[in-house]
């Protein structure tokens, strides 16, 4: 598997930055020369492939989320994600010398509005001690699997009805939402607390332990995003330690989860209606699939460059629809994928951005490129979804280059969110996928 990373912010795009082609803004060349008939056209041969999604670069990265749970669907197959970290010092122990430690707890925040799946799932997370050391890696890839060690905890948690989390501050009571915490071999926090330099040291601490391995199994088919970035609190994503002095006063002094950490992802297809359509073109070319957590693409075969000849691109958009369980037998009502990005592979390796993707990007204006999912009405009166992306400058640079190489569509933010949208192709009986190109020829 292509070992590429396909970024989502800002500092990513730079690395793509808009390459130039005769035009860049829209519509420059109507003026030009003698092309004055101005021309319509939707009727260019596509064809729609279902494709494994290449891993991904989950760090270092700035993504705030990494996902943990299961689900197993009739139509995307089996889907399981577990995340581990480093424990890093935040601040020296205040008190350690002739106390005694009571318990050690994790921990964990998770988002509660990146959550797919069944609302009622419990999550029953497992903790172990991590397998091997993380500082052996300068870059880890969600498709790498990380060792687990000892097994340390565990506890059941649904985010919908979440541990609470209430700490007395002097008069006041503060209050910690959308958290779990998973009370952990006593063995474990011993060989940490005992010696009074380790949790002052980040370089001790990771003599004494590799960190941490999460994952969850759960009742129901679900998977939740956890929030990995550093909190000043002492609450989230943090191993506290319990302690006590000889006249029974209490104490806490949290460690955070912070260093190198990461997600591993596994996709089972076996079984499914999507592994129909990952072997070369579907029959009918008619359905695709698109899913995060390094899950599936869809691959799009555009009109070869010299189709276009003797035109002038104005205005290309590529333009598809989202199924409906009604229309999917078996499809769950997952959350789909709420905007979808475009690239193509410059080489073996790497990847480039579409060239209205990238400028969108560079420039932070996300209505240019477009690609988020609208909801629209038919003909007939009937709610349907779409997804629009501006393809103008990229057509541009395809006829210039003479390239034709294909385009990958995958969920924006792919490899933190568990998007799933079955998409319709171009020989949908009702909502075929179209380019649509308004063009001048003289």
């Amino acid at each position: 598997m292509n070992k590429f990373f396909i970024g989502f912010s800002f500092l990513a795009s730079l690395i793509t930055i808009f390459s130039c082609t005769d035009s860049t803004i829209l519509g420059t060349e109507i003026l030009e020369g003698d092309f004055v008939d101005v021309q319509y056209a939707d009727s260019a041969t596509l064809h729609f492939e279902t494709v494994l999604a290449d891993s991904t670069r989950v760090y270092p990265i700035s993504n705030s989320l990494f996902l943990l749970g299961q689900i197993d669907d009739p139509i995307f197959g089996k889907f399981d994600a577990y995340t581990y970290f480093e424990i890093k010092q935040i601040y020296d122990i205040p008190r350690h010398t002739g106390t005694t430690l009571d318990s050690v707890v994790l921990s964990m925040s998770y988002s509660k509005t990146n959550f797919w799946g069944n609302e009622n799932a419990v999550f029953d997370v497992e903790v172990y001690e991590l397998g091997e050391s993380l500082e052996n890696y300068d870059t880890l890839y969600s498709d790498q699997h990380i060792q687990k060690g000892a097994f340390l905890g565990a506890a059941s948690f649904n985010p919908y009805t979440g541990d609470t989390i209430k700490v007395a501050t002097g008069t006041d009571t503060v209050t910690y939402y959308n958290t779990f915490r998973v009370k952990l071999d006593k063995s474990f926090g011993e060989k940490l607390y005992n010696d009074s330099l380790i949790l002052n040291n980040d370089t001790l601490l990771a003599q004494q332990t590799n960190g941490l391995w999460l994952r969850a199994k759960t009742n129901g088919n679900a998977v939740v995003g956890i929030e990995n970035t550093v909190y000043l609190d002492e609450y989230s994503n943090k191993l506290i330690f319990y302690y006590r002095d000889a006249s029974g006063v209490q104490y806490k002094h949290p460690l955070t989860l912070g260093g190198k950490r990461g997600v591993h992802y596994t996709n089972d297809f076996a079984g499914s209606e999507a592994i129909k359509f990952m072997d070369g073109f579907a029959d009918n070319d008619s359905i695709s699939f698109i899913s995060g957590g390094e899950g599936l693409n869809t691959k799009v075969e555009l009109p070869f460059p010299e189709s276009f000849e003797g035109r002038l691109i104005n205005y290309a958009y590529l333009e598809f629809f989202a199924a409906e369980p009604i229309d999917v037998p078996g499809l769950l009502p997952y959350t789909k994928a709420e905007r979808i990005y475009s690239y193509y592979k410059g080489s073996s390796t790497t990847s480039k951005y579409t060239q209205d993707l990238n400028y969108s990007l560079v420039t932070s204006v996300p209505s240019y490129f477009n690609g988020y999912l609208q909801e629209v009405t038919d003909e007939d009166g009937n709610t349907i979804y779409k997804y629009r992306l501006n393809m103008t400058n990229e057509l541009k640079r395809r006829i210039k280059e003479n390239d034709k190489s294909p385009i990958i569509l995958t969920p924006y933010l792919s490899e933190a969110r568990a998007y799933r949208s079955v998409i319709f192709g171009p020989k949908h009986s009702k909502y075929p996928a179209k380019l649509k190109v308004t063009f001048t020829t003289n």
